[in-house]
């Protein structure tokens, strides 16, 4: 208790009463929870329905209110001031110095109130040659909107507190190849297991995006073409090289640079997959990230089952940070056997896959770009590459 103190002489013409308020601190919030009054005998109905009133105003504030012990007025200039200058560094500011006093002020009702629609999760190992990097997509993806729940998994307690303190939820990475490297369908299954969002999505931690993002999904979301099937979108991605902690600051000075510097990349390199919540993941094989042909794989996967398959390439800025002369190299460090593991495995289990057919032209739908409106539409004519798929069937067993 760190303060008491009396009101004495409350209405003193109609009642005599003694309010002793005791305020009590638990972490930033300060809580009035006990009061002592003495009434008269009244003898009017008016001052019988006046001292109810007052006691019931009392006991409503005792229970109620809580009080936050701060400067409000000018904190909440500092807010909206911040907010005001809509960029990433700013909502960033917000989060890391406001969300320990929301989650206290909210705390009983938050989990309930807020519903994440999307969800992008990803993990990698911490470098000091992509520190900058990691940085950037640490800020980023938190700011791609409320109803977007950014996701790291790692083993590792200081990334873990690192991205925490961002905003960003932590799993554990439970499984892996003999290297280290994290195997992607038990990540979805993890976050489908946790969240119940509309989508879920995996991105290289590269990666950075633009509100376009969640615009397309929304669309995704509303649309009634993709009712009653499993939903796969993706897209190309557009490398960047240097992007530094200020052109990461905003989604307007991404697509600048974008724009100015960037070069959209091959239609057989994909580098994020958003799904329903149901995807069937558990049925492939147990894939790594970071190696080549687990996307071209995934893709055949979801045209061979016929799912529904989006490419966003001409919607969504994938900005891919590229650091230095490789882009294409491993962003994992492994033995020399695993750099083809994904290859060997589905080499062990398919027979005839046609890689070039699990690219993003390949895709059965795209979004486009009409009078200011994103539009979802069906390929009216695929290649005639797109057209083998069957090969991805599994081998025969021996019994």
């Amino acid at each position: 208790m760190i303060s008491v103190f009396k009101v004495d002489s409350l209405y003193t013409a109609i009642l005599d009463c003694t309010i002793t308020v005791q305020i009590c601190k638990f972490g930033d919030r300060f809580t009035i929870y006990s009061f002592r009054c003495r009434l008269m005998a009244w003898t009017t109905t008016f001052q019988k329905i006046t001292i109810s009133l007052i006691v019931f105003c009392i006991i409503l504030n005792g229970i109620v209110i809580r009080v936050p012990m701060l400067n409000l007025s000018r904190s909440l200039e500092y807010l909206v001031s911040i907010i005001q200058k809509d960029t990433i560094l700013s909502k960033d500011m917000v989060c890391n110095r406001y969300r320990h006093l929301l989650w206290d002020l909210h705390s009983d009702a938050f989990e309930q109130s807020v519903v994440y629609d999307y969800v992008i999760f990803t993990s990698f190992v911490a470098s000091t040659k992509r520190f900058v990097v990691h940085n950037n997509t640490k800020r980023n993806w938190p700011s791609l909107g409320r109803n977007v729940k950014a996701v790291l998994f790692t083993n590792s307690p200081q990334l873990a507190d690192e991205f925490k303190i961002a905003c960003w939820d932590v799993l554990p990475v439970e499984h892996v190849s003999k290297s280290g490297t994290p195997i992607l369908k038990f990540m979805y299954m993890a976050i489908a297991k946790r969240y119940n969002a509309s989508f879920i999505g995996y991105a290289n931690s590269d990666i950075l995006f633009t509100n376009g993002l969640t615009e397309n999904l929304e669309l995704l979301k509303n649309n009634s073409m993709l009712n009653n099937t499993h939903t796969m979108a993706t897209g190309r991605r557009t490398d960047v090289a240097n992007v530094s902690t200020d052109e990461a600051g905003s989604f307007k000075s991404l697509i600048h640079v974008s724009r100015k510097r960037g070069r959209l990349f091959r239609s057989d390199a994909e580098d994020y997959f958003f799904t329903d919540r149901s995807y069937p993941w558990d049925v492939l094989p147990d894939l790594v990230i970071g190696r080549v042909a687990y996307d071209n794989f995934i893709l055949l996967h979801a045209r061979m089952l016929n799912f529904s398959t989006i490419d966003f390439s001409k919607t969504v800025s994938a900005i891919h940070q590229v650091v230095d002369k490789g882009h294409m190299e491993d962003k994992w460090k492994t033995i020399e056997n695993e750099r083809n593991y994904n290859k060997i495995l589905i080499k062990n289990n398919f027979r005839d896959v046609n890689y070039y057919a699990g690219t993003t032209s390949c895709l059965r739908y795209e979004t486009r770009r009409k009078t200011n409106v994103t539009v979802l539409q069906r390929r009216q004519k695929l290649h005639k590459i797109c057209l083998y798929t069957t090969g991805i069937l599994s081998k025969r067993s021996n019994g």
